[in-house]
């Protein structure tokens, strides 16, 4: 198995990229299934491979004038600022209500997206646009 997990890493990356998304949805429990400790070995990594993967993707996407920075500026302030809350928090919840936590996310998540829901289209102003990334 332990040989099979990068190739299994390698098409996550490659797809995850193209969504938009780092990965970790699946490198955790992945990481997790394999024997890693799920709070202090399988999250910090994941998000390590995480952080790749965004970032190779994110300078792809620039590169090709597709980040509407107006955007991602605000959210980008609050990517920098509230990971620390999220890790500090860690160490406070019990693991089994982390993973609680983390499995009913991911199934929202996955829910809205097989559902088709979608928030009403329309233009968005400047002023709507800095107002999503708050």
């Amino acid at each position: 198995m332990l040989y099979v997990v990068p190739l299994i890493f390698f098409c996550i990356a490659f797809v995850f990229s193209m969504l938009g998304m780092g990965g970790s949805q699946l490198y955790i429990p992945i990481l997790y299934w394999m024997g890693l400790d799920f709070k202090t070995e399988a999250i910090p990594l994941g998000m390590l491979l995480n952080v790749v993967n965004s970032a190779t993707a994110a300078t792809t996407y620039t590169i090709k004038k597709m980040v509407l920075w107006q955007t991602a500026l605000p959210f980008a302030v609050a990517m920098l600022i509230l990971p620390p809350v999220g890790a500090w928090l860690n160490a406070q919840i019990p693991t089994k209500a982390l993973i609680a936590f983390f499995a009913a996310f991911t199934a929202t998540a996955a829910t809205l997206m097989l559902s088709g829901w979608k928030p009403q289209k329309g233009e968005m102003s400047s002023k709507g646009r800095i107002l999503l990334g708050l």
